[in-house]
């Protein structure tokens, strides 16, 4: 799958959920539910309960874990720039282009 496929079967598939109909569902509120989904990959890392990084099934089978939280995160971000007519394919080329020019370190801080 292309990262554009991605962004067509995301927002096809909130638009088919009735997602986009709802009044809440406005740029910042969308990206605090990508925030969301990170916050949920790091509790997932710190639980540790079912391996760090490893895909898992909780009962229902619905994948858990940090590899699910980070997919949740992509597929909504995925939604939101094919909402917004954004090319994440040609956003993500110039910007890995632009950070390999970097210099090491760049920045000067931890993180």
């Amino acid at each position: 799958m292309t990262i554009a496929e991605m962004q067509r079967r995301a927002w096809e598939n909130s638009e088919n959920h009735g997602f986009h109909k709802l009044d809440e569902n406005n740029f910042g509120m969308r990206l605090a539910l990508i925030h969301s989904e990170l916050s949920e990959a790091l509790e997932a890392w710190c639980d540790g309960a079912h391996g760090q990084f490893e895909e898992w099934e909780g009962k229902d089978g619905k994948p858990e874990g940090v590899a699910a939280e980070l997919a949740d995160a992509i597929i909504r971000i995925g939604d939101l720039a094919h909402q917004y007519g954004i090319d994440l394919t040609l956003a993500v080329m110039k910007k890995l282009a632009h950070n390999e020019t970097r210099p090491y370190l760049h920045g000067g801080k931890r993180c």
